[in-house]
């Protein structure tokens, strides 16, 4: 009896295991695609061509930070507002790709690439 639930018990460790790295590299495979697209967008554009370049403008009202960029808003110590897009970091990357634009024409500013 004993073996059987030990036995049971590996089982689902290594079914979750082997689900956890399929996810795992779905995310980095997305990410990664993020990544290499957001070098084709350029300041002057709109957001919408930016995102549909980058490719998760299909994502943006059905899902959250999984396959869409997340939208941060920071105030600067002057003052200003700053509004980003800003796409999740690739496994060991030391920064984020992030999109600067101006939230009333909706123009894209500045791209900072991901490092």
């Amino acid at each position: 009896m004993i073996q059987r639930i030990t036995t049971l018990f590996a089982i689902v460790g290594v079914t979750l295991l082997a689900a956890n790295i399929y996810s795992f590299f779905r995310h980095q495979s997305i990410t990664s695609q993020y990544w290499e697209n957001c070098k084709k967008v350029k300041p002057g554009m709109t957001l919408e061509q930016a995102r549909t370049i980058i490719g998760d403008i299909g994502y943006q009202n059905s899902t959250q930070d999984d396959r869409s960029g997340e939208i941060i808003i920071n105030k600067q110590s002057d003052g200003t507002v700053e509004y980003r897009l800003e796409y999740d970091m690739v496994f060991a990357g030391s920064d984020s790709p992030k999109i600067y634009f101006d939230p009333k024409t909706l123009s894209v500013i500045k791209v900072q690439e991901g490092e």
